[in-house]
């Protein structure tokens, strides 16, 4: 099945899925996207990412930089960068 990419025409389709009781049958096709969001990423590419990702896991992915709200200059994505690690690392050697 294929979801149609105008929002209207897909939230008329998700409604007569779940009405019908039919969301078991198109479970593969009506998941939540893995980069909700995204503003620079079209549709097909999101897809396709996915598609390369392939994940089993039903784990999120968090967005940990934005150009627009934590600035464009490469010291400030290496900077969250390393906040990411240095968190992982005191995760880790707690547990």
């Amino acid at each position: 099945m294929d979801i149609p990419e105008d929002e209207l025409e897909k939230e008329i389709l998700l409604r007569e899925v779940e009405f019908y009781g039919m969301k078991e049958y198109f479970a593969e096709e009506l998941k939540e996207p893995t980069f909700r969001k995204s503003t620079i990423l079209s549709e097909k590419h999101i897809s396709q990412l996915n598609q390369w990702i392939e994940t089993k896991s039903t784990k999120d992915w968090v967005l940990i930089y934005s150009g627009s709200k934590d600035g464009f200059a490469s010291t400030n994505f290496h900077s969250k960068e390393r906040e990411k690690k240095k968190k992982k690392l005191n995760k880790k050697r707690k547990s």
